[in-house]
């Protein structure tokens, strides 16, 4: 196969090789910063050790009345299975049986999308604290009568963050 030369900073390099440069340019992964995450995550970066800011979510979750129902250690998971430069990464779920009655009483579809989680992971030497808005997450259910829900939902979302990074 013939590959015809093409000028590259003053070089000439094959065409081949140009797509090989594009291609690691364009899939390189680069990390959003947690201050411009879309709308639909509310997030923060906390300038202390991974273990310590797990508790203080957990912490916070328990003094927003909320209780731990899950956990997954996906990171250890993962250098588990050989992935040993994979970082620290744990999501969290919670749940509020009093809020999540009132929220399905309104819509009992809500139980499929409940979205009570927080992500925590290590990025760039930091840790990040990652939830979903309330608001992004409810918004397929297209009901307006989950305003009150969703609004609690969001105070104790923002709460958490505001606690956790103190």
């Amino acid at each position: 196969m013939r590959t015809l030369p093409v000028a590259l900073a003053g070089r000439s390099v094959s065409f081949v090789a140009l797509l090989v440069i594009v291609e690691a340019i364009a899939f390189t992964p680069r990390p959003i910063p947690a201050q411009e995450e879309p709308a639909a995550l509310l997030s923060r970066i906390v300038d202390q050790p991974f273990e310590d800011v797990v508790l203080a979510v957990v912490d916070a979750i328990n003094g927003q009345n909320f209780r731990i129902t899950g956990e997954n250690d996906i990171g250890m998971g993962l250098r588990k299975r050989g992935y040993d430069d994979f970082p620290n990464y744990r999501i969290i779920h919670f749940c509020n049986l009093e809020l999540a009655r009132k929220g399905l009483l309104v819509d009992m579809r809500l139980g499929a999308i409940m979205p009570c989680r927080v992500a925590i992971y290590e990025e760039g030497g930091h840790v990040v604290v990652v939830l979903p808005s309330a608001q992004s997450v409810l918004a397929p259910l297209k009901n307006p009568d989950l305003a009150a829900f969703q609004s609690k939902l969001e105070a104790v979302y923002r709460a958490i963050l505001d606690e956790v990074t103190y």
